[in-house]
C-alpha cells in the first residue's frame, strides 16, 4: 500500500472582537426584551386598575338605579306612600316665610291654607284699599321663588275700595 499524506489546515481562531460584538448584541437584545416586558407589565397593571375603578362605578350606578327602581315601584304600589313623599318634600318653611315677610298696611289675613299634597298655598285676605292688595302682591312676588296670583277679588258694596281677595301659589 501506498502511503497517503494529508495536510490539514490549521484551525482558524475567531477573533476576540467578533466574539465580544456577538456577546454585546445578545446582551442588548436581552435587555431590550426585558424592558419591553416591564412596559407591558406596567400597562397591564394600569389597565387592571382602570377596570377595577370602572367596575366600582358600574356597581354604584347599578345600586342607585336599583334603589330608584325600588322606590318607584314601591311608590307605584302605594299611592299613600307617594302622597306622603309629596308632603315631606313640600317646602313649608319657604312658603310660610314668604307670607310672614310680606307685611302690608291695610291687609288682614283671614285664611292661610297649605295643601302640601297638591303643592298649593292659598291666602284669603281683606284689604282696605285696592292699592294695598297690589302692594301686597308685589311684596309676595318679590320675596318668593314662586309666583303668587290673585284668583279672585271681591269688593265691598260701599264703594270705599275695600274688599277681599284670594291669592294662590303653586310650589
Amino acid at each position: 500500500m501506498r502511503e497517503i499524506s494529508v495536510d490539514f489546515a490549521e484551525p482558524r481562531r475567531i477573533p476576540i472582537g467578533i466574539l465580544a460584538l456577538a456577546l454585546i448584541v445578545s446582551a442588548g437584545a436581552l435587555a431590550w426584551q426585558a424592558w419591553s416586558q416591564s412596559q407591558v407589565q406596567s400597562e397591564l397593571r394600569s389597565t387592571q386598575a382602570e377596570i377595577a375603578t370602572l367596575n366600582v362605578q358600574i356597581d354604584e350606578a347599578r345600586g342607585k338605579q336599583k334603589a330608584a327602581d325600588d322606590a318607584q315601584s314601591q311608590a307605584a304600589q302605594s299611592p299613600q306612600a307617594m302622597q306622603r313623599a309629596k308632603v315631606r318634600a313640600f317646602p313649608f318653611d319657604e312658603a310660610l316665610a314668604s307670607v310672614e315677610n310680606s307685611k302690608t298696611e291695610g291687609i288682614r289675613l283671614t285664611l292661610l291654607d297649605v295643601s302640601a299634597s297638591d303643592g298649593v298655598v292659598r291666602i284669603e285676605c281683606d284689604y282696605d284699599k285696592s292699592e294695598s292688595i297690589f302692594r301686597y302682591m308685589d311684596q309676595l312676588n318679590a320675596k318668593a321663588g314662586h309666583k303668587w296670583e290673585v284668583t279672585s277679588l271681591r269688593s265691598k258694596p260701599e264703594g270705599s275700595g275695600a274688599g277681599s281677595a284670594s291669592i294662590v301659589s303653586k310650589w
